[in-house]
């Protein structure tokens, strides 16, 4: 049998392929729009045609994953992020390679969720937090050196290297999984996973997790440009003061085996690390610090998500039980439709200057986020 740590390691792994296959692109924009004779601006429904595939599919492969041997669509989803990212590069237009990007982020949909689900499967309750905080571990570092590595191979190689390397990793996570990952828990005489939804304190979860991870992921993509008109600063070093929101989420991801043994419930830690997000964001938004203070705002923001999303994760595993694939691949859609919402909102808004507006914006949203964690059977005893 698989042992736990070696388990976590390869599903690390795995995410760290779909962090880093995902954000890659956004270091070499510039040289795909060469390859497909298309603008820069245009280049960018790559990543929109991820994102949606993603949000669309997401749902249904949990839906399936509860009643199908998990392995099998972790194992699928691995060598069809790998398929797609070597077809990819003999695309012969922006479009073929769009479709292809589509199949990208349905295997990613595929992985994620259902790796989460596959690891409440095998994983002790107590413990779930603090595994997944490890996994998600393999996540940040995708989104902290995907683009760097991207950048890296198509300066010293080929515009396509950075697919290649994706291509590679994902063939041999698939191999070693092919005969270590371990069966998923038997599926016969399981009820409907879309009943699971309809459990009050689920979907007020999933709604809140939306809300916080899209208002600060909002802040995040937006920073650079909001730092780059205060400081007038160069891009390398607004990708450097960017990066620290990366270093964040890593610094959180390995805190949660440590908040986890604080003696409070976890819904009083989200209600807590919500409120954090709050003040910092303002602090972030008002204008008032200095670059140094702009750069630890960051680094706050990504720790504040890198501890609530595993805590959050698991709450949702442990309260959904059989339905796990279903209603954190659910969690997922909501959170990039939530995304995809809220950023043009924000992004018109700080491009207008209308901070003010940004700010009050923020305490309703997240200030819904708290309500929707605290837990309702207190609010009920106190009706």
């Amino acid at each position: 049998m698989t042992s736990t740590h070696y388990l976590l390691l390869l599903s690390a792994v795995a995410v760290y392929l779909v962090g880093t296959a995902e954000f890659m692109l956004s270091a070499i924009l510039s040289p795909l729009a060469t390859v497909f004779h298309v603008q820069a601006d245009q280049i960018t429904w790559l990543v929109s045609a991820y994102a949606l595939a993603y949000t669309l599919a997401a749902p249904i492969i949990g839906f399936l994953s509860d009643r199908i041997d998990r392995r099998k669509i972790v194992l699928m989803a691995l060598l069809l992020l790998s398929l797609d990212s070597l077809v990819i590069i003999f695309s012969p237009n922006l479009l073929t390679a769009l479709v292809l990007r589509g199949f990208g982020g349905l295997a990613s949909a595929a992985l994620v969720p259902v790796i989460f689900a596959l690891i409440a499967d095998v994983i002790s309750e107590s413990k779930q937090a603090t595994a997944m905080g490890s996994i998600m571990v393999g996540m940040t570092v995708g989104i902290i050196t995907g683009p760097i590595i991207a950048g890296i191979l198509v300066q010293y190689f080929a515009w396509y290297a950075p697919f290649i390397y994706t291509a590679i990793g994902c063939l041999v996570v698939f191999i070693i999984g092919l005969f270590t990952l371990p069966h998923s828990q038997k599926t016969v005489g399981k009820k409907l996973s879309f009943k699971a939804i309809k459990h009050v304190g689920i979907t007020r979860l999933i709604l809140a997790k939306g809300l916080w991870n899209g208002v600060s992921v909002c802040i995040f993509l937006l920073a650079g440009e909001i730092l780059r008109q205060r400081s007038h600063l160069e891009s390398a070093e607004v990708g450097s003061l960017m990066g620290l929101f990366g270093m964040g989420l890593l610094f959180g991801n390995g805190l949660v085996a440590k908040i986890e043994k604080i003696k409070v419930s976890n819904n009083t830690k989200l209600v807590v690390i919500i409120l954090i997000i709050i003040v910092t964001i303002i602090l972030f938004l008002s204008g008032w610090l200095s670059l140094i203070g702009h750069g630890l705002c960051l680094t706050v923001i990504g720790g504040m998500l890198g501890l609530a999303s595993p805590i959050s994760t698991a709450m949702l595993a442990r309260q959904s039980a059989e339905n796990k694939g279903f209603v954190l691949s659910i969690s997922e859609s909501v959170n990039n439709l939530i995304l995809l919402s809220a950023l043009p909102i924000f992004s018109l808004l700080i491009s207008k200057n209308y901070l003010k507006v940004s700010i009050i914006m923020t305490i309703v949203l997240l200030s819904s986020a708290i309500c929707l964690v605290l837990p309702i059977r207190q609010r009920i005893k106190r009706q």
